[in-house]
């Protein structure tokens, strides 16, 4: 029986648990699997209650704002609480509204996975068993790491909500983009074998010309249904990486925080700098087994004049990115050096509101 749950037998089974995940938190508004679009009524009625509740909660927190810091004797520190309170209400119904919208697009994004793993298919085998083990445990990790600090949370729905909506827009990102560098790698890996038979050589040249540009319609096709919740995702989790280190900082000047407070906000600020580290780590990964792609192609094209008859594609992969930036690693050192920044701005601030 266990054998039979790990073993899938394609991405649709590999990605499964993180539609329905998905679909039960109003973010999946299409029946999955199917081969045409059609829109799911249950997935509608869950998105038009859970995105009601967002936007309810963020006027709850705008008109619980009243600028006075009595209570925590520090306007500063009141209004990076209020921010960063704001922030998560807002990113959560961006979320909901950005992946209405982009809905058909993320629909045709599984249609187009799937297309080309069977196109792959015909020259190599594709592992969706072990695939599906490293998506779905290292979200199970995550997740048991994220909502443990519901265990300290005063409004635990309004948390769960915010915290699922961010983590599954963020889940399914990692999981197409690991998707598709474990693509490139199989490709990577049939350029490897031997090439000596020209016949057969033509035939798996031509297809792997073929996964190419299929691989760079799926990379644009996930900044297209991803890149934009993505965009104010991590402008929101740098927002609020920058408030979890000033209030753990102000913790260590000795001034009077709950201690369950700076728990929250350090284990929130740990997962935040997390996802950014692992989104920027698989986009650096997918440029460089991209890199090696073109690296082989134009190696085994060199050695025989023959195969540079069928070289009529281009041979170019997109990048992943959401228009404004790219997800590499030095996006992550720009996000970490301005956190830094903002941070000596706020402490600055700090001083001169309570001297």
């Amino acid at each position: 029986m266990s054998s039979i749950f790990w073993k899938k037998a394609n991405f649709n089974q590999t990605i499964m648990p993180l539609m329905v995940f998905s679909k039960l938190l109003g973010l999946c508004t299409f029946q999955f699997p199917a081969k045409e679009y059609k829109r799911s009524y249950f997935g509608l009625i869950l998105f038009f209650i859970i995105f009601s509740y967002d936007v309810y909660e963020v006027f709850i927190t705008l008109s619980n704002w009243d600028g006075s810091s009595e209570k925590l004797n520090s306007k500063i520190f009141l209004a990076v609480t209020f921010i960063l309170t704001l922030s998560s209400n807002l990113i959560t119904v961006l979320v909901f509204i950005i992946g209405f919208c982009t809905r058909k697009s993320f629909f045709m994004l599984i249609t187009l996975i799937n297309e080309f793993d069977e196109y792959l298919s015909t020259i190599t085998r594709i592992n969706h068993s072990r695939q599906f083990v490293i998506i779905h445990f290292t979200t199970i990790i995550k997740a048991i790491y994220l909502f443990s600090n519901l265990l300290v949370s005063e409004n635990i729905l309004r948390d769960f909500v915010e915290y699922s909506s961010v983590m599954i827009v963020i889940e399914l990102f990692v999981m197409f983009s690991y998707i598709l560098l474990e693509r490139i790698k199989i490709i990577n890996d049939v350029l490897r074998l031997d090439f000596s038979n020209e016949t057969d050589a033509i035939r798996k040249l031509e297809i792997i010309f073929q996964c190419i540009e299929k691989v760079s319609v799926i990379t644009q096709q996930i900044n297209k249904s991803l890149g934009i919740q993505m965009l104010f995702v991590i402008i929101a989790q740098f927002l609020i990486g920058v408030v979890c280190v000033f209030v753990c900082i102000y913790a260590l000047l000795g001034l009077n925080l709950s201690l369950i407070l700076v728990i929250k906000f350090i284990y929130y600020a740990i997962y935040v700098d997390f996802n950014i580290l692992q989104i920027c780590l698989l986009g650096t990964y997918i440029n460089n087994e991209r890199i090696k792609v073109l690296k082989f192609l134009r190696k085994i094209i060199s050695r025989n004049i023959a195969y540079k008859n069928i070289l009529e594609v281009n041979l170019e992969i997109a990048e992943l990115g959401c228009g404004f930036f790219e997800f590499n690693m030095k996006l992550f050192h720009k996000i970490v050096a301005t956190q830094a920044l903002y941070f000596v701005v706020m402490i600055q601030f700090q001083k001169m509101l309570n001297p």
